[in-house]
């Protein structure tokens, strides 16, 4: 089984790994210097997706085409990947989303399941088509969120359960089986915006649950949910804060805000 992988720096080793009993000829990766250094020190073939519009597009399906896959496989990549090569595989391309479909589409469900006081998230394995996180639903695997997880502890869960989810569906396309095809329930969609470090303020009007939330939901290696001081300095909290301790944080960063 020929398999071509689209990843990011941080999915492209798991990928690596579990694809080791079967056929990885060749890795996909995002022009930059971080996944151009990880995919040559993996010693896999490898390719940049480069954003060239059309002619890119089509360069890659050429380079790609070579491979002659059956699989076309796409985790935590973060680029549109374009019809002509979804449809190049003769089995199917799967991707691996890092949230519960159809509710969590979109980009960052790690940090915005946390954001939201969600109690529940888990990884779902779906056919990919052209829009983002929109095709049929082969197989989901769920896991409870505690009150203590950050996006650090809630992202080594997820890989963990994201690497079960991807070894099963390898075994059962190498043997044969049959894939299932569930289509979403467009109604119960929702789509979450790729986030940015300015994102992170805190609104010091909220409720000390979604203060907390924030902060955990952007710990390091994330940029860190910050408060502005009346003398302008920024502070970043960049490791969890107990929840004890918001209102403290309160009456300290938003008292001028608050009695104004």
């Amino acid at each position: 089984m020929n398999i071509i992988a689209f990843c990011d720096e941080s999915s492209a080793p798991d990928i690596v790994r579990l694809t080791s009993a079967h056929n990885l000829v060749c890795v996909v990766a995002h022009d930059r210097p971080a996944a151009r250094r990880l995919v040559n020190e993996l010693k896999v073939p490898w390719r940049i997706h480069e954003r060239k519009g059309t002619t890119g597009e089509q360069a890659l399906f050429r380079e790609l085409a070579q491979f002659q896959p059956d699989v076309v496989l796409s985790s935590s990549y973060g680029l549109r990947i374009p019809k002509l090569i979804l449809d190049l595989p003769s089995i199917g391309a799967i991707n691996i989303h890092g949230g519960l479909l159809p509710a969590w589409r979109g980009a960052n469900i790690l940090n915005w399941v946390l954001i939201e006081g969600a109690t529940e998230t888990g990884v779902t394995a779906h056919w990919m088509t052209e829009g983002f996180d929109e095709g049929p639903i082969i197989a989901q695997r769920t896991l409870s969120i505690d009150f203590l997880d950050t996006a650090w502890t809630l992202s080594n869960k997820l890989r963990h359960l994201s690497s079960q989810l991807l070894s099963s569906l390898l075994t059962d396309i190498e043997l044969g089986v049959v894939l299932p095809t569930q289509p979403q329930d467009d109604s119960q969609a929702r789509y979450y915006k790729r986030r940015t470090p300015e994102d992170g303020q805190i609104d010091w009007k909220k409720s000390n649950l979604e203060i907390y939330n924030l902060i955990r939901a952007l710990v390091t290696p994330w940029p860190g949910a910050y408060t502005v001081t009346e003398a302008g300095m920024k502070v970043v909290f960049r490791d969890l804060v107990p929840y004890k301790s918001i209102g403290v944080l309160r009456h300290k960063y938003s008292k001028k805000k608050l009695s104004s």
